[in-house]
């Protein structure tokens, strides 16, 4: 990616973040604003999706929920997963179906604050698994303009709109240095061991992270 685009990217970025602020908007308020918590923590279980239902524009396909649960990095870890809604050629799903594909995974803080990117294992999501470079290529478009009813759709569009800027941003460095870090772990490991499902092995839930600075 060429320098020019990196800086309209992050232009983009910060008008993004600046909206955000001036709106006095918290991301994870809005989130969980239809899950009536009584005392605003999010309750620690990763079977809980905020929105209950995902956020989700079907005209795009694209999707993405925050929850709160332990992991092998820390017993409190709140983020949010991004996937990518689509139909693989090489699938015959039934016609209006769609299968997620998942990107990557932020870290936020309590306040909404993006922490780091990281990678999962295929078990962990159970996704329609693609490699790094055919990952990218999906989730270069990737954009929320018009949630799905119940799906998103009361949230403040600033929030999308921020989360869009955000993936941009690192599509082409941070999340794609983890995916293909990702994807050359797990080559390793198969070759290592070559008659055991590595995408199914549930000691392994993280392939990597990266801070945020």
């Amino acid at each position: 990616m060429h320098s020019d685009d990196i800086q309209i990217l992050k232009a983009n970025f910060l008008k993004a973040s600046n909206s955000l602020r001036s709106a006095n908007i918290n991301l994870i308020d809005e989130l969980t604003k239809d899950a009536n918590l009584a005392d605003k923590r999010i309750p620690k279980d990763e079977a809980l999706h905020f929105p209950q239902d995902d956020v989700i524009d079907s005209q795009t396909g694209c999707q993405y929920f925050m929850h709160r649960h332990s992991s092998e990095y820390a017993e409190d870890f709140t983020h949010i997963h991004f996937f990518k809604r689509w139909r693989p050629s090489e699938l015959n799903l039934p016609e209006g179906n769609t299968i997620p594909t998942h990107l990557a995974a932020l870290e936020i803080s309590s306040v909404g604050k993006p922490l780091g990117w990281f990678t999962l294992n295929q078990w962990v999501l159970g996704d329609y698994w693609q490699a790094a470079d055919a990952t990218i290529a999906l989730f270069d478009d990737w954009a929320i303009r018009n949630p799905d009813s119940g799906r998103g759709d009361s949230m403040n569009p600033i929030c999308h709109e921020w989360l869009v800027a955000l993936i941009q941003l690192n599509l082409h460095g941070t999340i794609r240095d983890l995916l293909e870090e990702r994807d050359q772990k797990l080559d390793s490991m198969v070759d290592q061991n070559p008659n055991k499902n590595v995408l199914e092995d549930r000691t392994i839930e993280i392939f990597g992270y990266k801070s945020i600075n």
